[in-house]
């Protein structure tokens, strides 16, 4: 028993540098916009993943969906090397929220280009504007309207349109100040 257990650490050690060596060769593409992950980084991106599967009760089979996100988002106006792991993070968050949101109903490849459209379009590179616009659209797909939004999730909708707004007639700077 004790020699399977270190043959399955084994492999799960050797899966997980496999992972993040996959996760740097975007650092080619991603060099052109002046951005590249860390080892580090890599393999933040592979325990928030983890954690996350963990939290949604999802399976996945290899590392495919933070390769296809890093891909699909490279090239985004809203990212730079100073935000790039994080938003990279919280994106990750928002796909497999709206996953299990939509119940599977979009697949993989069409949920990434549709967060990658609202992201550079009208959520302006705000994650958690985009989180809001996709739980709508995944309610909506699930038969749910607005009008059948909580109140309290209608609340928390309103608020993120009114911060969003705020946001832009301010030209991004912090009010607090």
């Amino acid at each position: 028993m004790a020699h399977e257990l270190g043959f399955l650490s084994a492999n799960s050690i050797a899966a997980t540098q496999l992972a993040v060596r996959d996760i740097l060769a975007t650092n080619d593409q991603s060099a052109q916009y002046a951005m590249t992950l860390s080892e580090r980084d890599a393999a933040d991106l592979l325990e928030n993943r983890r954690r996350l599967l963990a939290a949604t009760g999802r399976v996945e089979i290899g590392g495919g969906s933070v390769r296809r996100l890093i891909d699909r988002f490279v090239d985004s106006p809203y990212l730079w090397q100073g935000n790039y792991a994080q938003t990279l993070n919280e994106l990750l968050a928002v796909f497999y929220a709206i996953k299990n949101e939509a119940q599977d109903s979009l697949g993989d490849d069409d949920l990434l280009a549709l967060m990658k459209e609202l992201f550079d379009g009208p959520c302006g590179g705000s994650t958690e504007y985009l989180a809001s616009v996709l739980y709508l659209t995944a309610r909506s797909m699930r038969g749910a309207t607005v009008e059948g939004l909580d109140q309290q999730d209608r609340e928390q909708v309103a608020r993120q349109e009114q911060e969003e707004e705020n946001e832009r007639m301010n030209g991004g700077q912090d009010t607090d100040e």
